[in-house]
């Protein structure tokens, strides 16, 4: 049976700093136009930053040995690489429900590739263009990223989404990891800041 995750209803998110909580409604702003893109709603679950050195096989997706995932490039000022990943049996869900496509796992290929896209626009606004074609990963999400050969310092931004199931209630669990080179990440992070610092109206001014 595929596995599900039923989450209770709300927009946003675990934030744990002023930054995550920002990343949390750019996201989720960017996330709207998907179904026009690719016809189904994501909601943003959790938001959190770490670096690849420190990400342990329980932080990442999948709790066998392979995920279902697809690996794409973008370029811009951090030039992203992102990782989307689902349960193998969860992906499975997902292309079954698709298929009406001739070409399921290029609809799963698109899916993960335009999910990809709009988390990475919103960490860095200066993106959006791909690099290459987009690739399926069959590994273990931690082995598919450490096989970037990104090195241990490199940002890791994890976004955790819901993805409608075939029942109401349900929701199928995806993930998106972005990695970031360190200096240029944290530059562009207090550019974001203090830009929506400076757009903040106190009363009385």
């Amino acid at each position: 049976m595929p596995t599900r995750e039923t989450r209770p209803e709300r927009d946003v998110l675990e934030a744990q700093s002023p930054y995550e909580e920002m990343l949390c409604d750019s996201v989720a702003g960017a996330l709207d136009e998907l179904p026009q893109r690719v016809g189904i709603h994501a909601r943003v679950d959790a938001v959190r930053l770490g670096t690849l050195g420190r990400v342990s096989g329980a932080d990442v997706c999948g709790r066998g040995e392979r995920i279902a995932g697809v690996l794409a490039r973008f370029s811009g000022r951090l030039e992203q690489v992102g990782l989307f990943a689902m349960e193998t049996e969860d992906a499975f869900e997902m292309i079954r429900d698709r298929a009406a496509s001739k070409d399921p796992l290029g609809a799963y290929t698109h899916l993960g590739r335009e999910i990809v896209r709009a988390v990475t626009a919103a960490i860095d606004p200066t993106g959006g263009d791909q690099q290459g074609d987009a690739t399926l990963q069959e590994d273990s999400a931690i082995r598919a990223l450490l096989h970037t050969h990104a090195p241990s310092d490199t940002v890791v931004v994890s976004v955790s989404l819901a993805l409608p199931g075939n029942r109401d209630e349900d929701s199928l669990a995806a993930h998106v990891y972005v990695l970031a080179e360190p200096k240029l990440f944290d530059a562009l992070r207090s550019e974001l800041l203090v830009d929506r610092l400076n757009r903040v109206t106190l009363p009385g001014f």
